[in-house]
């Protein structure tokens, strides 16, 4: 399944005047930014799978994925959707790494080791 939606005005006042879209309009204006460069309030891209179950998906699978941008209208102020894309991702055996923090006991750390491993995420 493949959705394209674009979302050009404020769905709560109707203006089309989206505040980053307008600051890199600008920047594109001044030379400062290429013509097809775009930059939203969020994007965020991810897919649709329940942690739980993900063991038993094979690899090569299908997934939902999706993508989506936000902006914050210049008008009233309503952060909203601009645009999203659903589709789908292939599961890879590079995307089943743990990422679980493995539980450690106060105060059972050794000096100068943070309880976190920024490097290595657990």
């Amino acid at each position: 399944m493949k959705i394209h939606k674009e979302f050009p005005e404020c769905p709560v006042c109707g203006s089309k005047e989206r505040l980053l879209e307008t600051l890199a309009n600008d920047l594109k204006d001044r030379g400062l930014a290429s013509k097809d460069w775009h930059f939203h309030y969020d994007s965020r891209q991810g897919v649709v799978i329940e942690q739980k179950s993900q063991h038993k998906m094979l690899i090569g699978a299908k997934i939902p994925a999706y993508h989506i941008n936000t902006d914050i209208c210049m008008a009233c102020g309503c952060v909203y959707a601009t645009s999203f894309d659903v589709g789908e991702a292939t599961i890879t055996a590079k995307e089943f790494k743990p990422n679980i923090q493995t539980p450690r006991q106060p105060g059972n750390l050794p000096l100068g080791i943070p309880p976190i491993d920024l490097i290595r995420g657990n």
